[in-house]
């Protein structure tokens, strides 16, 4: 109730209408089994939206929902890298649940690479894939720098998968 202290006036009036919803008259407990049988959240092409990430929406319903899926660290282990923001958002609410990391070779650099490096051991899926024409070839520093992110221990790593168009040279 002292949420309600500090509330906007529009919250206060909403409250009362969203309590007797009866999604707010089910138990927390079985809230936590809602989410604990959500889609995995994926990143595979590196992104943060609604699709990768299921409990996203669920957080940004209410409160309650925010509150569920907060605590729940592995709606979060997919790490986005195209997006710094998320980026940091999705490592602090992933708390110590192992990682899953995703990269398009062609977007990964030298930087990118070393600000991943720290968050390899912590990782139990790495995916790497490129998509690019015939006639390109990977650049060496592209390589270099997934090779520099993968040489740590991964003692958490249960898939490495690399995927490559089947006309591409490295």
């Amino acid at each position: 109730e002292n949420l309600l202290l500090n509330a906007t006036p529009e919250a206060r009036l909403n409250r009362p209408t969203n309590d007797h919803l009866t999604i707010f008259r089910l138990p927390t407990e079985l809230l936590h089994l809602i989410v604990k049988y959500l889609p995995d959240c994926r990143s595979s092409d590196g992104l943060f939206n609604a699709e990768n990430f299921p409990a996203y929406p669920l957080s940004i319903t209410c409160r309650r929902w925010r509150d569920i899926t907060l605590s729940a660290p592995t709606c979060w282990c997919a790490v986005p890298y195209d997006n710094e923001r998320w980026l940091e958002i999705c490592i602090e609410r992933a708390k110590n649940a192992p990682l899953r990391l995703a990269f398009y070779v062609i977007g990964l650099d030298r930087d990118l690479a070393l600000a991943f490096r720290p968050l390899v051991p912590r990782t139990e899926e790495f995916l790497v894939s490129s998509h690019i024409h015939a006639d390109d070839e990977i650049a060496p520093e592209y390589l270099g720098a997934l090779w520099s992110i993968l040489d740590r221990e991964c003692p958490h790593l249960t898939r490495l998968c690399l995927k490559f168009n089947d006309d591409v040279l490295v």
